[in-house]
């Protein structure tokens, strides 16, 4: 697909071309143009250091929402004393993490996340140097829903959570080890994205268990490959809960395996730590958004674009839920 989108491009003046074009995983060497980014991950050039607080180059990458991800589940396990599932959900709320890429917070109720939000300009190494940042530089406070397609106070409310007097599935845990399950296609169309994800949550992991894991427990980690197949994603989903009895499961990343796998962390009441950036429209009690809103992204795009004077829009994407 990135081929035939640069294939698509030449041709094009890239001076305000705006997109998910620089936020893969580092795979992108465009020469020109400019992305918005929801999460802020710095990147050292040559002989160059870089901190959180001082950079101006950042990376739109679902690497970091992966590593993030990890690290709030930790920090709620922490919080809460306790693997259960509803315990561990209730102590996401507002949890504040030093990503990589600077401070970012859960919302106290929606789900998502709170993260800096930038328009940067893309520069031949991949990476992009920032050229607006918005709301000062402070936290931007995610949108489960968008204002252009609800009136406010019209959006349909949360989804999922526990049923009165209905019982779960509960997660296996040991005196010295807990399971996490790991949801990435490790084949297919998606492999060249998603293995990446699979590597930084065994990564995070590794950091985790070297300095003593979670609750004095080693974290066991449970792969399984949906091979880029949507109702796979569901059968996997359910194994890793009903047989494996993982804690948490990290996964997916296009936005139709995520609706696949939604109705069984419905079901089974479990925790999923989505983390790509997304449409929206979706704020469900199972589910953890670490990546961008619309609000996050799409919007300050759209309004970057038409500060500068653009009249004009053209969207290039794939047919499906997002976009």
């Amino acid at each position: 697909m990135r081929k035939t989108l640069a294939t698509m491009l030449l041709g094009f003046s890239t001076a305000l071309l705006l997109g998910g074009c620089a936020g893969g995983n580092g795979e992108t060497d465009a020469g020109g143009g400019v992305s918005s980014s929801g999460s802020g991950t710095p990147a050292a050039g040559a002989g160059e250091e870089i901190t959180a607080e001082s950079s101006t180059r950042v990376t739109d990458d679902p690497i970091e929402a992966a590593y993030f991800g990890v690290y709030v589940w930790k920090a709620a396990v922490e919080k809460a004393q306790s693997f259960e599932i509803d315990k561990v959900r209730e102590a996401v709320y507002g949890l504040e993490f030093d990503a990589p890429g600077g401070k970012k917070s859960m919302h106290e109720s929606n789900q998502h996340t709170l993260k800096p939000v930038y328009i940067g300009e893309i520069l031949k190494d991949g990476q992009f140097k920032i050229v607006k940042k918005f709301n000062d530089g402070k936290l931007v406070v995610p949108d489960s829903y968008s204002s252009y397609l609800h009136e406010k106070g019209k959006a349909p409310g949360p989804t999922g959570g526990p049923q009165e007097g209905k019982k779960y599935p509960q997660p296996e845990v040991t005196e010295e080890t807990v399971k996490i399950g790991v949801l990435h296609s490790l084949s297919g169309t998606m492999a060249i994205s998603e293995t990446s994800l699979k590597d930084v949550v065994l990564y995070a992991v590794d950091e985790i268990n070297t300095s003593g894991g979670v609750l004095g427990r080693k974290i066991e980690v449970v792969v399984e490959d949906p091979a880029s197949d949507w109702d796979l994603f569901a059968e996997k989903a359910r194994k890793m809960i009903t047989t494996d009895k993982v804690s948490v499961i990290f996964g997916c990343w296009t936005s139709v395996s995520r609706k696949s796998v939604l109705p069984v962390f419905e079901e089974y009441n479990h925790l999923l730590f989505y983390p790509v950036q997304y449409e929206g429209e979706e704020q469900s009690k199972n589910v953890f958004y670490t990546a961008a809103t619309p609000n996050q992204q799409l919007v300050p795009a759209a309004q970057y674009m038409i500060d500068q004077g653009s009249k004009k829009f053209y969207l290039l994407g794939t047919d499906y839920v997002f976009p």
